[in-house]
């Protein structure tokens, strides 16, 4: 940072620790799902994202079966879809996309990379942090 400890614009930069994932907690509670999960009942284990380890996971299978559905689906349908998901129903899917990049990068499999940017798309950004 600059020597005076200010931005560009002169106003100093703040830093709250935890304030994206007050923002995105705040979201949730605001948010009123269209319908029940689609994958309410995926959940990852513990080590899942340890990419370096890899380990194959049954949820994968689940969760792109979800996310092959959602991109086939109309627009209006999509944002219903998206609606249902709960927050950890969108980590989840996070942590499909980021496993599908790793899976990408790994095997050279572009359909991995074209799967974790659809799985990218069906995350609500406002209630993730």
């Amino acid at each position: 940072m600059a020597e005076d400890d200010t931005a560009a614009g002169g106003s100093d930069d703040v830093v709250v620790l935890g304030g994206e994932t007050a923002a995105a907690m705040a979201a949730e509670q605001r948010h009123v799902p269209a319908g029940p999960s689609p994958i309410a009942s995926i959940d990852y284990p513990d080590g899942s994202g340890d990419l370096w380890r890899w380990v194959e996971r049954p949820q994968d299978g689940a969760v792109s079966a979800f996310i092959r559905s959602y991109t086939a689906a109309d627009k209006p349908s999509r944002a219903v879809m998206r609606a249902g998901l709960t927050m950890h129903d969108l980590y989840s899917v996070l942590l499909f996309a980021q496993r599908r990049a790793f899976a990408a990068m790994r095997t050279g499999d572009s359909q991995a990379a074209v799967e974790a940017f659809d799985a990218a798309s069906a995350i609500d950004l406002e209630r993730v942090d």
